[in-house]
């Protein structure tokens, strides 16, 4: 989905809301803006120990990230824990949220 706008918006729920390991909550437009902007390039992404869970028309989904990139011209590397609900509308699935930790530095990752 590298730099791609259109994939974002069809994927993202119209009250996408999506909260990153400083606390900071952006919603729909924020998001697909970030995802478009080449000023700060993704370097590395990783998803690892995905688990997903469907309720009826809903799904939960739990991962490991890991991610370096360029954030407001300040070079970053997170490692923690994300979790993500997904609707079913109009027969194909939609985000409605993310939310991330992150570890503590030093923590090693547990189930």
């Amino acid at each position: 989905m590298k730099y791609d706008i259109a994939a974002a918006q069809a994927m993202l729920a119209d009250e996408f809301v999506g909260t990153w390991n400083h606390g900071e909550c952006v919603d729909k437009p924020q998001f697909v803006a970030r995802i478009g902007d080449r000023s700060d390039p993704l370097e590395f992404l990783e998803y690892a120990e995905t688990e997903v869970r469907i309720y009826g028309e809903t799904a939960v989904v739990w991962f490991l990230i890991h991610e370096k990139g360029i954030y407001g011209g300040k070079s970053e590397e997170y490692q923690g824990r994300r979790t993500a609900v997904w609707v079913k509308r109009d027969n194909r699935w939609q985000c409605i949220t993310i939310h991330t930790s992150a570890f503590d530095q030093g923590t090693l990752p547990t189930k």
